[in-house]
């Protein structure tokens, strides 16, 4: 069977741009046992990490700083980091891929 998903290491935004999460990065991609976050919006939002099949690992609600999660136990392969406002006017997506 033909794999067609693409990953990079850049951001979908999946609405309008979202200012207060213009700094928003992952700062190891792929990650291993810790994913570490940066550049969280000052705002409080909802950070939620899916793996390929929808299935979702961890959600936390946020704001600001930074943030390391440890993913040691979590299997390798794609995963989906979503960020959104609490407000759900502001979102973002980032592939990220476990070790």
């Amino acid at each position: 069977p033909l794999d067609c998903t693409v990953f990079s290491d850049r951001p979908v935004t999946t609405t309008q741009p979202w200012e207060a999460a213009a700094q928003f990065r992952v700062l190891e991609n792929p990650f291993g046992s810790a994913l570490v976050l940066e550049g969280l919006p000052e705002e409080a939002a909802w950070l939620t990490v899916y793996d390929a099949l929808g299935r979702r690992y961890r959600s936390e609600r946020v704001s600001g700083g930074s943030l390391r999660w440890d993913s040691s136990a979590w299997p390798s392969g794609p995963y989906w980091v979503w960020l959104r406002s609490e407000d759900g006017r502001g979102q973002m997506l980032h592939p990220v891929i476990k070790r």
